[in-house]
């Protein structure tokens, strides 16, 4: 498919952050759709060195990252999305942070192309860096860099 220049310009409008989303499954595919669109993300020589981790609410994954990411207070930092993609890196990353921020950056826009609500959340990274520990308690290889979250969901009617 090939996009108007007004119809891409559209959709980088269209793209923000939502930090209130409703109960609404996600379509499997959606979110196949999403993953496919953060691995198209450049990075730097052609090392693709990013691994995502999809979390859905009802699964016990999803409280264990809940749990380990809240604020002191019990605020949930994911916002109640119904999916959370954990974006890491391995050794292989040349600039992790930078190609990083590339495959979030298209989650979101593929999103909001699909009509879904996205937020960045990069409390993850605080939590599991330097943490092998806590990386196995959500079954991810303790050798990942967390790159951050992207909170996924149909955004709550206002």
């Amino acid at each position: 498919m090939i996009m108007k220049p007004d119809d891409m310009c559209s959709l980088f409008a269209l793209r923000h952050s939502v930090r209130q989303f409703s109960n609404q499954e996600v379509d499997i595919k959606d979110i196949g759709a999403i993953n496919k669109a953060g691995l198209s993300a450049p990075c730097a020589m052609g090392h693709h060195a990013s691994h995502l981790f999809v979390f859905h609410k009802d699964e016990d994954g999803y409280k264990k990252l809940i749990n380990l990411c809240s604020k002191d207070d019990g605020q949930d930092v994911f916002y109640g999305a119904p999916v959370i993609i954990l974006e890491t890196v391995d050794e292989n990353s040349v600039i992790p942070d930078k190609d990083g921020a590339a495959v979030i950056e298209n989650m979101l826009l593929a999103a909001s192309f699909l009509g879904l609500g996205g937020c960045w959340i990069n409390s993850p990274v605080n939590v599991f860096n330097n943490n092998g520990k806590a990386l196995k308690q959500i079954d991810v290889p303790a050798e990942y860099k967390v790159i951050g979250a992207v909170a996924i969901g149909y955004q709550k009617e206002q």
